[in-house]
């Protein structure tokens, strides 16, 4: 056991060297409909605590706005709406917080029981899609997309060491994927679901943000150390589970 045991943290300390610039690396995440059955959204409508950049990518017009914003579909075009404006906008349309505040998106309902209106880091992308649709890509970098991994896929109240094995496999996961998308022609990485990995369905916490800081760039590596391991796991069992071999062969 000891033997394994160094040989664990052997692979985790070469591993911290291998990718400890990867927490700046971004990630672009679909941002699903309620139900998580569609990618697609009829409207979006965020707000924040501080002002917002609403930016025309395209032509990189900007817009300063405080009041929530409205975006729909209109004639082929973006219709950006709020106290302040109107206007209608060439897709696709990025909205960035003017400070290190998040963006609240009030027209998605998260968490099941305890709904709440999910916040997102980093800055969101409003495309038109087949010109009666959006499409919403939350951009964030690595550590920050795991700060609303970590919480959705493991509970909370277990120990501390617990939520850092789910830091360093959700990481592991992520980078692995990344690598073999088959959404990058789309614009984005992967979706915010269980199709991945359930992305800011709970409520970040100081428990499991603490674990994925203190884990910060580890990841898990094959026995060679070559490359990633494909980090799979899963929120429910029903009390059994069975060898990898058998479940992979």
């Amino acid at each position: 056991m000891g033997k394994q045991i160094a040989c664990l943290f052997s692979i985790i300390c070469l591993s911290l060297l291998s990718y400890t610039g990867a927490g700046a690396m971004e990630i672009r995440v679909a941002i699903m409909d309620d139900l998580f059955k569609s990618m697609t959204h009829s409207l979006v409508q965020i707000q924040s605590d501080r002002s917002m950049v609403i930016q025309e990518i395209t032509t990189k017009t900007e817009y300063t706005v405080t009041a929530a914003i409205c975006f729909w579909p209109r004639n082929g075009d973006i219709l950006v709406q709020s106290e302040e404006i109107e206007l209608e906008l060439i897709s696709p349309i990025r909205i960035r917080p003017t400070g290190n505040q998040k963006l609240q998106v009030t027209s998605l309902v998260r968490g099941g029981e305890n709904a709440f209106h999910p916040t997102y880091r980093g800055s969101l992308e409003v495309q038109l899609i087949q010109d009666q649709w959006l499409g919403l890509i939350n951009y964030v970098s690595l550590e920050e997309y795991l700060y609303g991994v970590v919480p959705s896929e493991i509970p909370v109240s277990w120990p501390m060491e617990a939520l850092k094995a789910q830091a360093v496999a959700s990481r592991t996961y992520v980078l692995r994927s990344i690598g073999n998308s088959p959404h990058i022609d789309a614009g984005f990485h992967l979706d915010d679901s269980f199709y991945w990995q359930m992305y800011n369905n709970r409520q970040e916490t100081p428990e499991t943000s603490k674990a994925v800081d203190s884990t910060r760039g580890l990841v898990i590596v094959d026995s060679d150390q070559t490359e990633l391991i494909q980090a799979f796991f899963f929120s429910t069992s029903g009390g059994t589970t069975a060898r990898a071999a058998d479940v992979w062969a």
